[in-house]
């Protein structure tokens, strides 16, 4: 690490939360809540991460396996129940929520104002400054330059892990991580025209050479006619810790969207007509670092539902891995089903347990979000704790923005007992959760 010693210092809170995704926007509510002055720094211009600049507007479902059991609530919640004010989220097949980015931002500045939290844009997390295992500072870079914001308790919420990297926590990143995907809104859409039309076109193997095997999904605009918002790029062997990487992945990405425009354009009839209404300003990455934390929840502990005494989040959406090296993709289920899903050879359908008992929902550990090394820092959203098959389901968007709420949460609880992440009475974090309308278990 390098520091310059002339690094102005802008300013010195309680908290910095370095990333604006809503998972970042969690923490930073939840903790401003509970009195504490907070700095969110982030990236692009709004916040919301990939359900805004990313495109991708679907939250998963909020119930258990048996559609009744409400197992997220909190943060989460009152921002749907404003985007149904704004008549802009639905709910479709299998609980998820469909919302429009566009007002996700909107609603996102509020809760953010509102909280009264100060907040930057346009500006990285570019290092730490660490001493006696604690950061005393982040050094930022915007327009105005190199500076330091200086604070007692740090949350990561960046995706990457970066604010863990740069103090250097022990992380992991495979090396070759899920694919990730360059989502598209497309104007002028067929009415009458089924989205599934789409990957029986594009995916053909004559295509194959301009498009690589993907896995296709979308929705329906609630508020405007004849749009839709597709998933259906893939682009391997991109690193999203990698500024070289990432940029030719955005490229790539583009590059694909441009063939499916036009081979539906070509192909499929009442499709001529078809516009790009929104490329996003950041393509979808779904895995990157993850830190080793002080525990690493696996996937058979989260298939199987485990307990665990300082859980802080709920799921039910399944384990998704989207394999790195080709066609296809495999979906693990809570009900025991597994799915694996090719558009090259026929899908195959079984099961990874014969057990009849299985979980209604799986849970989230505290001890997940924190690193083995820095003692005044949280990892909140994708980058918590996890192996590969648990991290195929905590990824979600749902899921992340419950670690951010419990962080936030817990950086409150810390300061005013005076005390750090790792230290802080479990059951006292979990009661306040409980206070601020998060589902406690």
């Amino acid at each position: 690490m390098i520091i310059k010693t002339n690094v102005k210092v802008l300013d010195e809170v309680d908290l910095v939360v370095a990333g604006g995704s809503a998972t970042g926007v969690n923490a930073a509510v939840a903790a401003a809540r509970m009195g504490l002055k907070v700095y969110l720094l982030e990236a692009q211009g709004f916040f919301g991460g990939v359900a805004t600049s990313g495109l991708v507007n679907i939250w998963h479902s909020l119930y258990g396996m048996d559609k009744k059991t409400r197992i997220i609530s909190g943060i989460t919640g009152e921002i749907l129940n404003e985007l149904k004010k704004r008549k802009a989220v639905y709910t479709r097949q299998l609980d998820e929520s469909v919302f429009e980015s566009e007002e996700m931002k909107l609603v996102l500045d509020d809760f953010i104002v509102r909280a009264g939290v100060k907040y930057l844009f346009h500006t990285f997390a570019a290092d730490v400054v660490v001493k006696n295992e604690k950061i005393k500072g982040v050094v930022i870079e915007n327009k105005s330059g190199r500076q330091l914001i200086k604070a007692k308790i740090f949350i990561d919420a960046t995706g990457d892990g970066d604010l863990a990297h740069f103090a250097k926590c022990p992380c992991e990143k495979d090396k070759y991580p899920q694919p990730p995907t360059m989502c598209v809104r497309i104007g002028n859409w067929p009415k009458k025209l089924s989205l599934g039309i789409i990957p029986k076109t594009v995916y053909q193997p004559k295509y194959r050479k301009l498009l690589p095997p993907g896995f296709q999904w979308g929705s329906v605009s609630l508020q405007r006619k004849n749009e839709i918002m597709l998933a259906g790029t893939r682009i391997f062997n991109t690193d999203a810790t990698n500024g070289r990487s990432l940029s030719f992945g955005e490229i790539e990405g583009r590059r694909q969207v441009k063939v499916i425009i036009d081979i539906l354009r070509r192909a499929v009839p009442g499709c001529e007509n078809i516009s790009i209404a929104a490329l996003p300003g950041y393509i979808g990455i779904r895995e990157s670092r993850r830190i080793i934390g002080r525990y690493r929840v696996s996937g058979e502990e989260l298939l199987n539902g485990r307990k665990f005494e300082d859980a802080i989040g709920y799921g039910s959406y399944r384990v998704d891995i989207h394999h790195a090296g080709g066609d296809g993709l495999t979906f693990y289920y809570l009900d025991g089903k597994r799915e694996q899903i090719f558009y090259s050879k026929p899908n195959v359908v079984d099961r990874w347990t014969e057990r009849k008992d299985t979980a209604n929902f799986y849970q989230i550990p505290f001890r997940s979000l924190l690193p083995g090394k820095i003692s005044n820092l949280m990892v909140a959203g994708r980058a918590i704790s996890c192996d590969k098959k648990a991290f195929g389901a905590l990824r979600v968007m749902v899921n992340c923005n419950q670690t951010g709420q419990a962080a936030g949460v817990a950086a409150g609880l810390c300061l005013k007992k005076k005390t750090l992440p790792a230290k802080l009475e479990v059951n006292l974090l979990r009661g306040t959760l409980k206070k601020q309308g998060a589902k406690i278990f």
